[in-house]
């Protein structure tokens, strides 16, 4: 009976008993110290006096803000202005607790925070400790640790778990007090222990390049294959191609592999992508890149050279022709009338000085050579410096080839009707961002599938114009870097801004890991080296080529002299009409002048009968 009764008081003592200074100041004070703000999720029957003591301890000790819930709520984390480091204790009963809800919906998105979860009971069954973290390696929250009292003996233990090469449980009792090897996973970087990603690897230039070599071996290249291969490699894992099948033509399809993300299929993505949006299945990696997405359009030389002389003639030039034309009258009008000198015609014959012509009547200065002099020599000095200004504009003209710019808006492509080819899903996605674009333009948009698009694409097929991303172009542009002019153009028609990344499961251990790498990688330009490599390695499977020169092409030549002899042979015709005008008129007055003399003999002969 003894027995019994002692049995008894064991188990009062220890029911609803967690250890405060073992929890506060021994696992719980270490770690607040290095975060920025504190979350507590407890249950209704979790609130006693250890909670507000709990919470003062570590609000003394830090003076971090704290955040209680308790009750079911819209509230995530991730929507509100809350520190990325963040300590969240949890004090639960079992998994059934209606707190373990709230606690992964309010920690949507950031499950990679620092969790230690406490059992408000003590324990007798090992399998309930089993199953919290078994759920804690479910739902990704990696960096979590579970604390309770074993009421076998009354020991405090706290046991987590690995997550590479597979789950397993670890029991980390004798690691607390040592933050550096409690923690190590978060101090230090992951170790994937040879862990094996499983992922589609398909024909996507430039990020994933598949070919085979002379001997017939298959090769894998690519921007975004070799940067994550890097990556992962740093990480003490690998990738390797899934076999489940993606496409049946060997080209990649985004909304398969999204969609492979989603079930859980494929954990991370060797693809980088940019056109999909975060959800509580997909999310994206840290962005390799803050890319575009534009049209690229076929471009060609249709610029008009004939007309070149006259395109120095700006309107600065027609200005100081102009003024220096009126202050010569102006000058002309008070001189002549200052000396009584004849001013009639004053205007014709400054006019005519100015083209460089001959004046038709005598000049109005005859009396002032002086006067004639000063006109002139400031006609000549204007003269010489419009000339040079021509010269030197023209010759600019001439050295420049000019690549018009012929589509610059959507309302171009339309009035070219101009067709657009685009993947029939990135379709979706551009009807999915409102954009409210002109339903002319959309007539225009040709959806095909992924193998139809690349095949036109990467050949720089200029029947169409194409949605693509600045990565993508950018890449494609290397095949034309020795086009002068090149065929196509990649234009300000955008459709938004958006991350180049690489689609993973929605809270992934190894997000951070990679957010890390990510950053790196873009802050160094390796992006653009990879790039260069991944082309060096198309060039050779034949997948691009370098672009020879457009035979049709031509340079500006001597087009634009046909004006200047146009203007010689209209010169000359009209010289011609007028010589010949002259030569009738002069014909007439000398067949009206024997008339005259005719009819004068004829009436001096009448005068000497009479």
């Amino acid at each position: 009976m003894s027995k019994i009764k002692i049995l008894s008081f064991l188990l009062f003592t220890l029911a609803n008993c967690w250890n405060i200074d073992y929890v506060g100041k021994r696992l719980a004070l270490p770690i607040a110290m290095g975060t920025q703000e504190t979350l507590f999720c407890a249950c209704i029957e979790c609130q006693d006096e250890k909670l507000a003591l709990l919470m003062k301890w570590i609000q003394l000790a830090t003076m971090h803000p704290q955040l209680v819930i308790s009750q079911p709520s819209d509230y995530v984390l991730r929507n509100h202005d809350v520190k990325r480091n963040l300590l969240t204790i949890m004090i639960l009963r079992d998994l059934d607790d209606p707190i373990v809800e709230i606690h992964r919906n309010l920690l949507r998105g950031r499950h990679f925070y620092v969790n230690i979860w406490i059992l408000y009971e003590p324990q007798w069954n090992f399998t309930l400790i089993e199953n919290i973290l078994e759920y804690l390696y479910v739902k990704k929250f990696v960096n979590s640790d579970l604390y309770y009292v074993n009421a076998s003996n009354g020991g405090d233990e706290v046991f987590g778990f690995a997550t590479f090469p597979e789950f397993t449980v670890e029991n980390k009792t004798h690691l607390v007090g040592n933050i550096k090897m409690f923690y190590h996973r978060i101090i230090e970087k992951t170790d994937l222990k040879g862990y094996r990603f499983e992922t589609p690897l398909l024909m996507d230039a430039p990020k994933v390049i598949r070919y085979y070599n002379n001997n017939g071996e298959l090769r894998i290249q690519g921007v975004t294959y070799n940067i994550m291969e890097m990556c992962l490699e740093y990480l003490n894992g690998t990738l390797i191609e899934s076999q489940m099948e993606y496409s049946s033509d060997g080209v990649v399809n985004m909304k398969n592999v999204l969609e492979g993300v989603r079930q859980h299929k494929v954990e991370l993505a060797a693809h980088g992508y940019a056109l999909f949006h975060n959800d509580d299945e997909v999310q994206k990696s840290y962005p390799l890149l803050v890319v575009n997405w534009c049209l690229m359009v076929p471009i060609t030389n249709k610029v008009f050279t004939m007309f070149y002389p006259l395109s120095p003639f700006q309107a600065t030039v027609w200005l100081n022709f102009l003024v220096a034309f009126v202050l010569i009258n102006i000058v002309s009008h008070f001189f002549l009338k200052f000396h009584d000198l004849d001013n009639h015609n004053f205007i014709l014959i400054n006019f005519c000085k100015f083209i460089n012509a001959a004046p038709p009547i005598t000049s109005h200065g005859s009396d002032m050579p002086w006067f004639e002099m000063v006109i002139n020599g400031f006609i000549y000095v204007q003269g010489f410096f419009l000339a040079a200004h021509y010269t030197s504009m023209l010759g600019s003209f001439l050295a420049v080839t000019v690549i018009k710019s012929d589509i610059n808006s959507i309302h171009d492509v339309i009035h070219q009707h101009l067709p657009v080819m685009i993947i029939d899903y990135e379709l979706e996605f551009l009807e999915e961002e409102v954009l409210n674009l002109p339903p002319k333009f959309m007539d225009l948009l040709h959806a095909v599938n992924t193998s139809v698009f690349y095949e036109h694409q990467l050949n720089l097929n200029h029947s169409y114009a194409y949605f693509a991303t600045y990565d993508t172009w950018h890449f494609l542009n290397l095949q034309q870097a020795h086009l002068r002019p090149p065929i196509f153009r990649y234009t300000d028609i955008c459709f938004g801004d958006y991350h180049l990344a690489f689609p993973m499961v929605a809270e992934s251990p190894i997000w951070r890991d990679i957010e890390h790498l990510m950053f790196r990688i873009h802050s160094s330009g390796l992006y653009y080296y990879h790039e260069k490599k991944s082309f060096e390695y198309a060039l050779r499977a034949g997948v691009v080529s370098h672009l020879v020169e457009d035979p049709s092409f031509h340079t500006v030549g001597f087009t634009h002299l046909r004006m200047v002899v146009g203007f010689l042979v209209i010169g000359f015709l009209m010289a011609l009409v007028s010589f010949l005008h002259e030569l009738w008129q002069s014909r007439r007055e000398r067949e009206r002048a024997k008339r005259v003399d005719l009819e004068e003999q004829e009436a001096d002969v009448a005068n000497s009968v009479s």
